[in-house]
């Protein structure tokens, strides 16, 4: 063939290769997409997970979305549906709400799973990487001067997140939790933000580092607040030997302890501080079975005791993240878990199956079903 038939020649093939796509449509494969675009569906079938096959989406909403379509036009694949995480990790700021209209069918699942069996995460957490060291003009007043020079801040806002609620927390015997048959109310832990250094949970700041304070006296009225139960409330505790000067400039105290029983729990909020009578009172007095002189407790989410390495500390007004590190931070990978809502939550939704995930850095439940 000479040259101008080659020509003519490729000139045709490239014609038809474009009547082609233009007519079916050019589904990329799985190297070529491009990264956002991490989520994949394809029907179920024999062999492994083909994903150069699926459709591609950049977000669960938009993979929910093309599943409803399918469905609402008779067109849900004969065997369902596997939903591919491709390898890497999945952030998200949403929960993943999967409804009826999203749900398999008998014989005809939906199944979310990894792109095969790699390391496919969803995280609901942020790495930290702009620390830096505290200066002598952010000192606050609340922090110790003999360990400023080891502590390092973090501003969150600079990844988006613009408020937290104030911190709360529940445990074995709280009133927060309790019912009248003496079970709970569908939680065992309130949601909490936790900091991660090199993959290991570090610790809220707190006082004493390693042991307990003692209740020296209790002042409160009983009141039947839930029938069964030894409960009261306006409950003042006092404590000897406490730096309760420093703790009236923390504005969000929780004291843990086993109030009356040594093997029942609940935190406390703290609502005022009086230095002068070594008094410290509750805001809700949330134990189900009171109080009594020598129960054991310490003190969290104080910014005036952040002197341990290990320990960290969250300005929820200012959003500004104190940390004291317990190694060096130049190589180091630093997590928070922020996402306080269920990662997943299936609403009158069936037939669907998660496998082969890893999840982490959720502050809530995995989980819910609604």
């Amino acid at each position: 063939m000479n040259r101008k038939g080659i020509f003519l020649a490729r000139f045709l093939l490239l014609g038809v290769c474009a009547f082609l796509i233009a007519r079916i449509g050019y589904i990329p494969h799985a190297d070529e997409v491009s990264p956002q675009k991490m989520i994949c569906v394809l029907p179920i079938n024999d062999s492994k997970n083909e994903v150069d096959k699926g459709v591609f989406f950049d977000t669960f909403q938009d993979a929910l979305s093309y599943i409803g379509e399918l469905k609402k036009n008779g067109k849900f694949p004969e065997k369902g549906i596997k939903i591919v995480l491709r390898k890497g990790e999945h952030k998200i700021s949403d929960s993943i709400v999967f409804k009826k209209e999203h749900s398999g069918e008998e014989g005809k699942p939906i199944i979310i799973t990894a792109e095969d069996k790699t390391e496919s995460t969803i995280s609901g957490g942020i790495q930290i990487k702009n620390f830096k060291k505290l200066s002598e003009e952010e000192h606050t007043g609340r922090i110790k001067k003999e360990i400023l020079e080891k502590l390092y801040v973090a501003d969150l806002k600079e990844y988006g997140l613009k408020s937290l609620p104030p911190l709360k927390l529940g445990g074995h015997g709280s009133l927060e939790l309790r019912q009248k048959d003496r079970g709970y109310k569908g939680y065992t832990a309130f949601r909490y933000v936790e900091v991660f250094f090199n993959g290991q949970a570090m610790t809220l700041a707190k006082y004493p580092n390693d042991s307990f304070l003692h209740v020296a006296g209790i002042e409160g009225e009983t009141a039947e607040r839930l029938p069964g139960f030894s409960t009261m409330t306006n409950v003042k505790i006092k404590v000897d030997n406490c730096p309760l000067t420093n703790w009236t400039k923390e504005p969000n105290i929780l004291l843990h302890g086993y109030w009356h029983y040594d093997w029942s729990d609940s935190y406390e909020n703290v609502s005022a501080i009086d230095p002068d009578k070594g008094e410290i009172e509750l805001a809700n007095s949330a134990s189900a079975y009171g109080y009594k002189a020598g129960a054991r407790f310490y003190a969290l989410n104080l910014l005036c005791e952040l002197d341990q390495s290990g320990e960290w500390y969250l300005d929820r007004q200012n959003m500004l993240l104190y940390f004291y590190p317990p190694a060096p931070m130049d190589k180091a990978q630093i997590e928070f878990s922020w996402f306080e809502g269920p990662m997943f939550v299936f609403e009158n939704a069936s037939h669907i199956y998660i496998e082969g995930l890893h999840f982490k850095l959720g502050s809530g439940n995995l989980i819910e079903i609604l």
